[in-house]
């Protein structure tokens, strides 16, 4: 499994170069013919000058929500893996697409999923009394990270205009008040049905919380997040908790909550789509083979009720 999301990462990382190389040369429309729409397509933006990057895919949100996935899969597994080399190499590669992808939603999801799995773990390496080497170097470094970019943010006039029109000015962009009336409707619809929600199709939002909510109702709503929770805390418990196929199944967790939690910011229907449900199905089959295979002892709603361990 760990050899197919390389190969993932990889083909992604050669759509994305090709993407920037084609448009430099004046060739565009180079990578059409493996880009899933051939409607009026978001793949010649710029912002501030800058080509926003979208590789095989029809636009920059698009590019971004497969590649945060590829992101919290390569985190994981590097936090899980002894620091691997590979793990590493593939982590780096997807935090630069991510970067160079401009996309507002992509730099929240990467700063937040990233702020809440370094603490979850490092809560769980305090309780468990592990080794806290990483902690400490992301300690010391990121200071002076912040530093840097707090500098370039005042010398660099095109790095601070970039910045303001990404985040200071974005929600009174037009953009911005699209979005909040796209939500605003949702709701309405929610309360117009009696929390019953109006139906799959039947409803536009910004968020996969109030798309659900306006198209599903409360109940759908409660049976998806139930089924999401079922699938992302999933953890075989006991003596072989820590076997490969169970860190790659905790990794292609992490890779889903990721996905799930840009959805909460921009995703305009219920559908997670195939990157989310991929991972979730190849997950929950490491874990179900896992189980069979060696009897381990598993909570969840699917395999359990024990406690829940950090993925």
């Amino acid at each position: 499994m760990q050899r197919a999301v390389v190969v993932a990462s990889l083909v992604h990382l050669v759509l994305s170069i090709v993407d920037l190389v084609s448009y430099e040369l004046g060739l565009p429309d180079l990578l059409d013919p493996l880009r899933t729409a051939q409607f009026l397509m978001l793949d010649n933006q710029q912002i501030f000058g800058v080509k926003r990057l979208v590789g095989g895919f029809p636009e920059p949100s698009s590019f971004s929500f497969y590649t945060i996935g590829l992101y919290g899969y390569w985190l994981r597994l590097w936090f899980g893996a002894k620091r691997s080399r590979l793990a590493g190499a593939m982590l780096l590669i997807t935090s630069v697409l991510l970067l160079r992808s401009t996309s507002t939603s992509a730099y929240a999801t990467m700063g937040t999923f990233t702020a809440l799995f370094v603490v979850w773990h490092f809560g769980a390496a305090l309780r468990e009394k592990k080794p806290m080497t990483a902690f400490v170097v992301l300690g010391a470094t990121l200071p002076l990270v912040l530093g840097v970019l707090l500098a370039a943010y005042g010398l660099l006039p095109n790095l601070r205009a970039m910045i303001d029109g990404m985040f200071v000015t974005k929600i009174a962009s037009d953009s911005g008040v699209e979005r909040l009336v796209w939500n605003l409707q949702a709701l309405r619809n929610f309360r117009d049905t009696y929390g019953f929600g109006a139906g799959l199709g039947s409803v536009r939002a910004s968020s996969w919380l109030v798309s659900c909510l306006g198209s599903l109702g409360l109940i759908g709503t409660g049976v998806f997040v139930w089924f999401i929770a079922a699938v992302t805390t999933a953890r075989p418990n006991g003596p072989h908790s820590a076997t490969a196929k169970v860190e790659t199944a905790a990794a292609l967790q992490a890779g889903c909550l990721a996905i799930l939690l840009q959805s909460l910011i921009t995703k305009p229907y219920p559908n997670l789509e195939a990157p989310f449900f991929a991972m979730a199905g190849i997950a929950v089959g490491l874990l179900r083979h896992v189980q069979t295979t060696q009897s381990a002892t598993s909570r969840s709603p699917f395999f359990g009720r024990n406690r829940i361990k950090p993925i």
